[in-house]
Order: C-alpha cells, then sequence, then structure tokens
C-alpha cells in the first residue's frame, strides 16, 4: 500500500487530512501534527514523517499546505516523495519576510540589533528566522503540481509562476481563489484539481483521463456500434441522451478512465477498474477488475493494450494492489489478445454466465495477474 502525508499550514491541523482520504483511494491518508514552528525544525518533524512512512510503505505522496509548503522544501525530502501538491504555497519566505518587515516599517538594522520584533498584524518578525532562510536557497526538485488563487495577499502570480517554471512544477490558477482555501466553490476546486491530476495518465499516443460531459458525443459514435458493447456485454447505445446518461451514472466512478487520442484530443474509448461491489471476480480490498473497449476505428493499432498496461502501472505503482482480475466472452479473441499481450495468466473459464445487460447467457474466462508478476513482466519487457 501506499501512503499520503498532509502537512497542514498556520493555523491548521492534521483533521484536515480527512479532506483528502476519499480522493485517494487504496492509500492511507496521513495528516501530521507537527509541534514546531521554524524551518530548521519543522523541517526534521516531516523528514522524520517520511522517513517513517517510507520504511512501512511503497511510496509517499505529499500534500502540503501554505507554510506547510515551505517547511516540507526546506525538510530535504524531494527525492524521498513520489509526488507533491502544494496548495497556496510559500516559496520564496525571503520576500515574504522583507514585505513584511516593510509593512511593519521595520529595518534590517533595527531587526538584527532586537532578534524579534511582534508587528501589529499578529505576525513575529525573526532575524534568526531571516538569516537561515537567506543562507538555506530553495531546492526542490520533487514531481509537483501547485494550486494558487490569483487574490493570494501572500504570494504574488510571478512569483509562484518563476518558481513552478524553474521546478518544473504544474500550476493551476484559479480565478477568485484566496491564500486559504476554505468556501465551497474553492474546496470543489481543490478536490477537482487532485481528481483531475491524480486521475490524469499518459502515454505515448494516449490520455487517460476522467470522463466529461462534453464526451457524450463521441461516446455515442462509438458506443452505438453493435459489434462494441455487445462483445463487452453491454447494449449498443441508440442516442447521444443515453451516453450522457451513461457518462453521469456509470462512467463517472473512480478509476474510471476515458481513453483520448493525442492526435484528435477527443475520446475513442474507455478504460477502468472495478471494486467492491462493482466486480464479482474478487472481494478483496486489494483486488479489483479491469473492464475496455475501444472504437472500431482503432482497433489492431495496438492501442487498447497500450492503455491497459498504463493502467496496470496506476494499479499495481499508484494504488498499491496485489492482484487485477480481468476476463473476456467466449470468440472475443481481440479481447482476449490484449489480456495476453499485457501478461494476465488464465485463471478459470465458466459456463451458462449471465451477461444481465443483455438477458443471456455466455461462457467466460476470467484471467488474472499478480503484482509480483507483473514487476518480473516488466523487468523482462524492459530488457527487451
Amino acid at each position: 500500500m501506499n501512503a499520503v502525508l498532509y502537512v497542514h499550514g498556520k493555523g491548521g491541523s492534521s483533521d484536515e487530512s480527512d479532506f483528502y482520504k476519499p480522493l485517494f483511494p487504496g492509500r492511507e491518508v496521513i495528516g501530521l501534527d507537527y509541534k514546531t514552528f521554524t524551518p530548521w525544525e519543522t523541517g526534521e518533524e516531516i523528514r522524520g514523517a517520511v522517513c517513517d512512512l517510507k520504511s512501512r510503505y511503497e511510496s509517499v505522496t505529499l500534500i502540503a499546505n501554505s507554510v506547510g509548503a515551505f517547511f516540507s522544501i526546506c525538510a530535504g525530502i524531494d527525492a524521498d516523495i513520489k509526488k507533491a501538491y502544494f496548495i497556496s504555497p510559500i516559496v520564496d519566505m525571503e520576500k515574504l519576510i522583507c514585505d513584511m518587515m516593510r509593512a511593519a516599517n521595520v529595518s534590517e538594522d533595527e531587526l538584527r540589533s532586537r532578534g524579534a520584533i511582534c508587528t501589529d498584524f499578529g505576525e513575529d518578525l525573526s532575524w534568526e528566522y531571516l538569516e537561515y532562510v537567506r543562507s538555506h536557497p530553495v531546492e526542490w526538485n520533487a514531481p509537483t503540481s501547485i494550486l494558487f488563487g490569483d487574490r493570494d495577499e501572500l504570494t504574488s502570480c510571478e512569483t509562484i509562476s518563476a518558481f513552478a517554471k524553474k521546478r518544473g512544477a504544474s500550476l493551476t490558477v484559479m480565478e477568485g481563489g484566496e491564500h486559504w482555501f476554505h468556501t465551497p466553490e474553492q474546496m470543489d476546486f481543490l478536490k477537482n484539481w487532485i481528481l483531475s491530476d491524480e486521475n490524469t495518465l499518459g502515454t505515448e499516443r494516449l490520455i487517460l483521463r476522467p470522463w466529461l460531459g462534453s464526451d457524450a458525443a463521441e461516446l455515442f459514435r462509438y458506443a452505438s456500434d453493435p459489434e462494441v458493447g455487445p462483445n463487452a456485454g453491454w447494449p449498443a447505445h441508440t442516442s447521444v441522451a443515453e451516453s450522457e446518461r451513461v457518462i453521469r451514472e456509470v462512467l463517472s466512478k473512480p478509476e474510471s478512465f476515458a481513453i483520448v487520442s493525442k492526435e484528435s484530443g477527443l475520446a475513442i474509448g474507455c478504460v477502468g477498474m472495478k471494486f467492491g461491489d462493482n466486480t464479482d471476480m474478487t472481494d478483496r480490498e486489494d483486488e479489483c477488475e479491469f473492464g475496455y473497449w475501444i472504437g472500431r476505428p482503432f482497433w489492431g493499432q495496438g492501442l487498447m493494450t497500450e492503455a491497459v498496461r498504463a493502467l496496470l502501472r496506476r494499479a499495481f505503482c499508484d494504488i498499491g494492489l496485489s492482484k487485477v482480475w480481468c476476463g473476456y466472452y467466449d470468440g472475443n479473441l481481440r479481447s482476449k489478445r490484449v489480456q495476453e499481450k499485457c501478461g494476465f495468466r488464465y485463471h478459470h473459464t465458466t459456463k451458462d454466465l449471465d451477461v444481465p445487460l443483455l438477458n443471456e447467457k455466455r461462457t467466460g474466462h476470467a484471467n488474472c495477474i499478480t503484482r509480483e508478476q507483473w514487476l518480473a513482466d516488466e523487468e523482462s519487457r524492459l530488457k527487451g
């Protein structure tokens, strides 16, 4: 299993991590309540927490808010983090301190002489803090996505843009967003930002992303083909309205992806994971079933195999599953070949299997692949 560490900002708490738990299914989300409030001390606390998590989990994703992001940068953990999400991060603390000094009409000589000064706006200025920041320039190289509000009063758009560009981070700016994301609209934006980022996968020719309502016309284009749906166990779509409903009620579930052609930017198929009550192949929380299809014009090009391989990597590396199941109905040789190319092993055959959406019975073949088998296959494939 993989871990997600949440580091709150000033005035926050580890309880805020509860918001993120539904956004990372299959992963352990842990909030850190640090006890100090300086980059050298809090950085040590964060580093200790990451080291502990790395000893117990396969990987660690970081979510850090405001000054919590600054403390995380100071912790020297970027090599230990699989991915970081920074929300309204403080990325230039020296500039922020100097801005506060100007607002409080405090000179550097005065701060150096007095050591620490309490301001009228509730922030303490510290010469030791400023010296530390100046002697420890920012270094951060972990894959990072940043969410920033254009009404952030602590960091300018120019500062955050320069940091993102230098560090190769992706930057999303919410129009009307503030430094503290707290309104229902802002929290919805934050949630969708993480879901979109977490649930977007790329391959050489494809993008796998969540389904959108605007995909209905393309979904209907291919799902209305009688050679597509019935082979997978569902009836061909009869209208765009039906495709819209399927997107809302079926394809909007977690870990369901539209297969998008990089060439056209349009949805051409679907691939996803099914958990719990949505699959009859397994009842284990650390296992899932794959389902997939692709439009007939794209058959025979290796695109479906490409998409399934990307999803296997997500299942085993990102989510930490132990086994993935997949099946096909008797006669569907294209689906069988995809599973064989992706390393699935035969498990069993079931005759007179109910196909409820078509009100018929078929013979179904079940295959599966374990994480250990997938890792060995990947190693062999990379060696050529």
